[in-house]
Formats: C-alpha cells, sequence, structure tokens
C-alpha cells in the first residue's frame, strides 16, 4: 500500500501543469499604481484580491484554484478594456454622423433655393402660356417627379435594409468578442457585466438589465454593483488614456499566467457549477454512451468551481470510463489536494489503486 501511494505522489508531480508562482513579484503594487477614477482604483483593489488569491493557491500547490483566480483578474481586466474601446468607436462613429446630418441638411437647402427659383421662373411663363403646351409639360414634369420620388423611396428601404445587416454583423462580432474574453474565465461575471454596460450607454436598456442580472447572480460578482456610468461623460482624450493604463494592466497581468481556453459555448450557466454537474448526470441518464459529452460538463463545472469534490469525482470516474487512467489519477489527486478525507474522492482512490488505475 505504501508502494502505492508513492507511485500515486509521483504519478500527481509528474502530470501537475506547470505555473510559475508570482509571489512577491510587485504586481500588485503595479496593478494600482497611477492615477485613477475612483470606481476604477476600488474595481483594480478586486482585481488585485484576485490575483493575491491565485499566488496563494499557487504557492500552496493548487494549480487549478490558482488558475481559477488568475483567470478571473484577467478576464475582469480585458472586459472593461474592451467596454471603453467599444465606446471610444461608438464615440468615433458620431462624429462623422453629424458631419453627414449637417452636409444633408445645406443639400435640402441647397434643393429647396433651387426650386423656389424654377418656380419663379414657371409664373413667369404662365402668363405665355399658348395653347395650353406649358399646362401639359408641367403634368408631364409633376408625374416625372412622382416615379422619381418612388425610385428614392425604394433606394431608401434598400439602404436601410443594408444599415440594419451591417448593425447585425456588427452586434454578432461584437458579442463574439465578449464570448472570446469569457472564454478565458467562465466563473467571472465581468463578460456579462461590461457587455451590459455598453447595451446601457447604447441605450438598450432592455438588453442592458437582462445582462446586468446575469452578472449579479454570479456568486463572483460583488455585493454592491459597480456603477461605471461615469465613462459616459469622458471625453475621447480620457477613454483614450483609461484604455491605455488597462491595456497595460492586462498585459502585465498576462505576463504571469495564460488562461486556460474553455470550448464550451458562453450561456448564463457558465458560471453554475450545480447546474452543469446535474446536465452531466441527465446526459447520462438519456443515454449512457454520451461519456465524452458528460465529461465535458463535468469538466466544465470543475472550470467554474474549483473548489467543489463532486466535480473532480465525475471528471476523474469519466475519465476512467474513457480508459484514461493518468487523467483519473491527476483530477483524484487534484481533489484531495483542497479536501483529503472526502469519502467520495477516497474511495475512487481505493478502486484506483486495487484496480491498478480503473477506478
Amino acid at each position: 500500500m505504501k508502494k502505492t501511494k508513492i507511485f500515486i505522489a509521483l504519478l500527481l508531480i509528474l502530470i501537475l501543469p506547470v505555473l510559475v508562482s508570482c509571489k512577491n513579484d510587485g504586481t500588485g503594487k503595479e496593478l494600482l499604481h497611477g492615477d485613477m477614477y475612483p470606481e476604477e482604483q476600488a474595481f483594480m483593489k478586486e482585481v488585485v484580491r484576485l490575483y493575491d488569491n491565485g499566488t496563494d493557491c499557487t504557492d500552496k500547490g493548487f494549480v487549478l484554484q490558482a488558475n481559477y483566480y488568475y483567470g478571473q483578474a484577467i478576464v475582469a481586466v480585458a472586459s472593461f478594456r474592451y467596454a471603453v474601446s467599444e465606446i471610444i468607436l461608438a464615440q468615433w462613429a458620431k462624429d462623422p454622423e453629424k458631419a453627414k446630418l449637417k452636409n444633408e441638411e445645406a443639400k435640402r437647402e441647397l434643393e429647396k433655393k433651387k426650386r423656389e427659383e424654377e418656380q419663379k421662373e414657371e409664373d413667369d411663363l404662365e402668363t405665355e402660356d399658348v395653347g395650353g403646351l406649358l399646362s401639359a409639360l408641367n403634368k408631364f414634369s409633376e408625374k416625372m417627379d412622382l416615379l422619381t420620388e418612388k425610385a428614392d423611396s425604394i433606394e431608401n428601404v434598400y439602404e436601410a435594409k443594408d444599415k440594419a445587416d451591417q448593425a447585425k454583423a456588427e452586434a454578432e462580432l461584437i458579442h463574439g468578442m465578449w464570448d472570446q474574453i469569457a472564454a478565458q474565465s467562465p466563473s467571472s461575471p465581468y463578460p456579462y457585466f461590461f457587455e451590459a454596460v455598453l447595451f446601457d450607454y447604447r441605450g438598450e436598456k432592455e438588453k442592458a438589465a437582462e445582462y446586468y442580472a446575469n452578472a449579479l447572480l454570479n456568486p463572483n460578482s460583488p455585493e454592491k454593483p459597480w456603477d461605471f456610468r461615469f465613462l459616459v461623460d469622458l471625453s475621447q482624450k480620457e477613454l483614450n488614456a483609461l484604455s491605455k493604463r488597462l491595456k497595460e494592466k492586462e498585459e502585465l497581468l498576462r505576463q504571469s499566467f495564460v488562461p486556460e481556453i474553455s470550448l464550451r459555448k458562453r450561456d448564463f450557466h457558465s458560471w453554475d457549477d450545480t447546474y452543469l454537474c446535474s446536465l452531466a448526470i441527465d446526459t447520462l441518464k438519456a443515454d449512457s454512451t454520451a461519456v465524452g459529452a458528460a465529461f465535458g460538463l463535468y469538466e466544465a463545472a470543475l472550470k467554474a468551481n474549483p473548489f467543489e469534490p463532486a466535480c473532480f469525482i465525475g471528471c476523474a470516474y469519466l475519465s476512467a470510463k474513457m480508459g484514461n487512467g493518468r487523467q483519473a489519477a491527476y483530477y483524484i489527486n487534484e481533489g484531495l489536494l483542497i479536501d483529503p478525507g472526502h469519502e467520495g474522492l477516497n474511495m475512487l482512490l481505493k478502486a484506483y489503486n486495487k484496480e491498478g488505475g480503473t477506478p
């Protein structure tokens, strides 16, 4: 039995991912360095708390838990920065739009003046309408005007459709960027929160409320919601300076840690390990051969909450079912690191040792 325990310990050392300790590297101080808006500074203190939690886990050898905290710290800053970038782009888009409206107004004034001059000429000619020729020409001109207006209306419909299609494509692209950010930390509330901030900025109140609600349901959200309404009052210069600060801080965080990307599509349950574990069980009940799909759900649950033994048990058991004993050993030992006395994990360990790598 003693030899078996030594084997498991050696196996654990071999398969643990390498993560460089960030203890005493001064990153926390650098994240809080410089002039900041009050809400920005409070937010960065929360980022430092997450980062420090990750460092503590690293020092204790809790790799998955360290990843959990480091990932949240990075995604918090990345979400904030992307929201600011989109607000900057929205401001840029407003200026050309104003210029376009001004040009259109000038054009309308010019056309109005031209029509008035033409009308004056027609009034002068009315007294010389020989044989009704001028009246006939005027009627013909009116019909042509109606046809022109109809053609313009059709063109406007197509133009509006093109604009709607373009707006839809832009919205999908932006939503896709949020998905990419969220994939780096499924447990983070901040992609949904800052996406809500962006909807709020654009005046899409219903969407904003929906995304705020989802962010606040996440247990990783702070008790007191952040208030980023001050972003609306910032000039482009101030927004650019904020974006630059956030970029530097995000890069600083990424120097110490590279997040693992989740392949599961983002939804409102990405942070809910209980829901994901239940979904894995339901998947197996519906189809006992769907082991790979169920494992993917347990793995997603583990990323959402690497402190829950049930997630480790599910990943370990299904790894063994798929014939991957090495991976099963990894999940058993990782679970026992955070809860050495857990009955279910110890039962799996005994079964693993008894069956020679197949719990």
